[in-house]
């Protein structure tokens, strides 16, 4: 019996606008969650740039940034919360200032980002429409410094990191911490987290604490962000526009996100 349904966002649940959940998805979702299985969102995202999702499902749980925090939809209480050291980030901070690239940081569920990188962010996207979105739900600042302070830092973001320099971009970030490396932008982008934070890690404790099995898990997910996650569950589905090496990670394959893959899959187990 599945109790619990995890979905990534953008490529798995969402329409390649980034915005929209296709209505098969919404249907097949309440009709898992009338059955009694609870519903997890697993993003990248913070919980203040998934707002307009949550105008469009009904979930019970987040797993936030990567797994840096997993809260009850309904309560807002924490139920788990892995932070980055402030030193730390402010270290990080300081070398992606240094090459000049476009950075963020997640914390304390919203997205800051300072209003020098705005417009530079907003080409960056690539989807103008996602883009004006995403832009009105980041917080900018003047400095990051000031932003996070006395904060919980969830995860640090950066874009337009050239491939000629990620190789020693990365090693240097290394040399500030082992951080935990992923992208949820196929590649476009650079998402760092404390040491061991992923959606997985992140999913396992949270069903620890629940006392679901893993096997009573239906997990989906596109990018490499998700493959922990995929790995972990009992019941895993790489979307058919995954990469091939989070197909790989995988149990199963779902559909085109385009085509609601997801709900062709909770279909099936929800009839």
């Amino acid at each position: 019996m599945i109790k619990l349904i995890v979905c990534d966002l953008d490529g798995t649940l969402l329409d390649d606008d980034h915005v929209t959940v296709p209505p098969a998805n919404i249907a097949a979702l309440a009709k898992a969650r009338a059955a009694g299985a609870r519903i997890v969102i697993a993003t990248g995202r913070t919980h203040s740039i998934c707002t307009h999702v949550l105008r469009q499902i009904e979930c019970d749980y987040m797993i936030i940034s990567n797994g840096a925090a997993v809260f009850d939809t309904a309560s807002g209480a924490n139920i788990i919360l892995n932070e980055i050291l402030y030193e730390t980030a402010e270290q990080m901070l300081a070398l992606a200032a240094s090459f000049n690239y476009i950075h963020s940081v997640f914390c304390g569920r919203e997205e800051l980002m300072e209003k020098r990188y705005a417009e530079e962010f907003r080409k960056a996207i690539g989807i103008d429409s996602f883009a004006s979105l995403l832009l009105s739900q980041i917080h900018t600042v003047d400095t990051l410094h000031e932003g996070i302070a006395g904060r919980a830092v969830e995860k640090i973001e950066i874009f337009n990191v050239p491939e000629s320099n990620k190789d020693n971009f990365l090693a240097r970030a290394r040399a500030i911490t082992l951080w935990e490396i992923s992208s949820s932008y196929y590649g476009k982008n650079i998402e760092l987290n404390a040491p061991g934070v992923t959606k997985g890690a992140a999913l396992a404790s949270f069903c620890a604490k629940a006392g679901i099995k893993r096997e009573e898990i239906l997990a989906f997910g596109d990018s490499d962000n998700d493959i922990a996650m995929l790995r972990w569950a009992g019941n895993s589905y790489a979307m058919e526009n995954a990469l091939p090496e989070v197909k790989a990670a995988a149990a199963y394959c779902a559909g085109y996100n385009t085509q609601a893959g997801v709900a062709a899959v909770i279909n099936q187990y929800f009839c």
